[in-house]
């Protein structure tokens, strides 16, 4: 086809939207003959494409231009006024005008020509509204309502496809409000799918629905050992990422995504950096819209822990940030929200503490307790450095006073706590609170923390003046810090290692 044909195609598509039979037979609307789209769909799918030629508010040269371009075939095409009218209100003299328009229709036809609408299913059964409901409350942080709807309406659907669906639904909103009971409940139900195999097709869906539910109620439990083994086991059997598509492809980056997050509390840094890049090589295929949100903050957080690059952190976490806020996923908008503010502060910039507080408060009500719990705890730093020591700590005890906290989560705030005892001058609270938290965050595999701990012990015995005490426990802890501790605190015990009259720990 000719560019005067398109041009030709394109405009006639503009000025007929109110005729049905014109749109059906334009050619470049041929490849929706098989879609069987009403009049409505028809037109939506024009106008629709119309719109993605507008750049917004965008103020760089090309987009200024395509904005011109997008202002003369709506007024000219769509709202049929003259064009000298509207060569006039742009300030364009004839030529350029024609030159604009040409190019206009020119991107309107490749637009019409490679957009599809967006597959939308007709919501029209009771089970789709329920199933419909269920997700809006999802969304809405409010998981013991989705535990218990999600409950009612497994009662109608015994046998259908969307079962496995449900059940995984129902296993993370029982954990996320703190029941691992009901959880676990879920799970079993969902493994009983599994050996029966009711729908072949979506076996493989089933099996990774099944390992993400147990891996998650794994890593708030603290139990890497099940939990980094049953990935490793899973996407290993489950076959090639780059082979999937749809719905297998989407489970299986969550998959992957979990066991970078596992990685990296363990201070696996290669680990975490490998599952992210797998993950990453699917993401356009998932049908999650923001899950490059969760690579972002994955390479923000590597960043930090490897080199204690703020820098890079900041650039990827304001990144997350903005796919968050496109897409609306308030959990992830709440995560980001406070690591950026993380690392703003850390780095001496502006704003952080307003990013932490505007995590903080969507935060409460969209992410589960747990998850929740440990953006306070990660914030004491910060609070510490910029508000008072009694405000820190009423942030761990609301957190633990809202629900029991699972392992992990209880860990971190153990840690938070070992911090604030020792910002308050508490040094002999400090250093039994760290040692005893290094212990536990060392059995349970969380070693960044440990490592962490570890030196909170030491720095709380070096100010009460047991300088002997503090060498040996900085010796014994070597190892953990220099392998596994993250750059802020291997520096920290560089320092310390100074001042104790030790080589640097690194």
């Amino acid at each position: 086809m000719t560019d005067r044909e398109l041009m030709v195609h394109a405009r006639d598509a503009l000025r007929a939207t109110a005729d049905e039979g014109a749109l059906r037979s334009n050619p470049l609307l041929a490849h929706l003959q098989r879609q069987a789209l009403d009049h409505d769909g028809l037109r939506a799918h024009v106008l629709r494409a119309l719109e993605r030629l507008d750049p917004g508010s965008r103020a760089d040269v090309a987009s200024a231009r395509r904005g011109r371009q997008h202002t003369i075939l709506l007024r000219c095409d769509v709202q049929g006024r003259v064009h000298e009218e509207v060569a006039k209100a742009l300030g364009l003299s004839r030529r350029q005008f024609y030159r604009d328009r040409r190019a206009a229709l020119l991107a309107f036809a490749t637009s019409l020509r490679t957009y599809r609408l967006p597959a939308i299913a007709v919501t029209a059964e009771p089970r789709d509204v329920r199933m419909l409901y269920i997700e809006t409350l999802r969304e809405r942080g409010s998981y013991d309502a989705v535990w218990r709807e999600s409950i009612r309406a497994l009662h109608d659907l015994r046998g259908d496809p969307r079962e496995a669906e449900l059940w995984t639904v129902a296993a993370e909103a029982a954990r996320f409000f703190g029941n691992v009971r009901k959880s676990q409940e879920a799970i079993d139900a969902l493994r009983g799918l599994v050996e029966r195999a009711e729908h072949p097709h979506l076996r493989r869906a089933t099996i990774l629905r099944l390992a993400i539910c147990e891996t998650a109620l794994d890593w708030m439990q603290a139990d890497f050992t099940n939990g980094r083994g049953r990935v490793d086991r899973v996407t290993q059997s489950c076959g090639d990422e780059r082979t999937m598509y749809g719905r297998d492809a989407t489970l299986f980056g969550i998959l992957l995504n979990y066991g970078a997050w596992m990685a990296l509390d363990a201070g696996d840094w290669a680990a975490a950096t490998e599952f992210t890049r797998r993950s990453e090589r699917i993401v356009e295929r998932s049908e999650v819209a923001h899950a490059s949100t969760f690579h972002h903050r994955l390479r923000a957080l590597l960043a930090l822990a490897q080199e204690g690059d703020l820098s890079r952190a900041s650039i990827e976490l304001r990144d997350a940030l903005a796919v968050a806020h496109t897409y609306k996923a308030l959990a992830p908008i709440a995560s980001a929200s406070v690591e950026l503010g993380l690392a703003l502060e850390e780095s001496g910039r502006d704003g952080g503490l307003d990013y932490i507080r505007y995590g903080l408060a969507i935060g409460r009500d969209a992410c589960g307790y747990d998850d929740f719990a440990v953006l306070v705890v990660k914030t004491v730093p910060a609070l510490l450095a910029r508000t008072t020591i009694d405000r820190a700590l009423e942030g761990v005890e609301d957190v633990r006073a809202r629900s029991p906290l699972f392992r992990r989560a209880d860990l971190f705030a153990r840690l938070a706590e070992s911090k604030i005892l020792l910002a308050a001058g508490k040094h002999d609270q400090a250093a039994t609170s760290g040692a005893d938290v290094a212990r536990e965050l060392e059995r349970t595999s969380l070693l960044p923390a440990a490592a962490e701990a570890h030196l909170i012990a030491t720095e709380a015995l070096w100010r009460e003046r047991r300088v002997v005490a503090a060498r040996k426990t900085l010796r014994r802890a070597g190892d953990v810090i220099s392998h596994y501790g993250g750059a802020p605190v291997r520096e920290r015990a560089a320092a310390l290692g100074g001042r104790l009259a030790l080589p640097a720990a690194r």
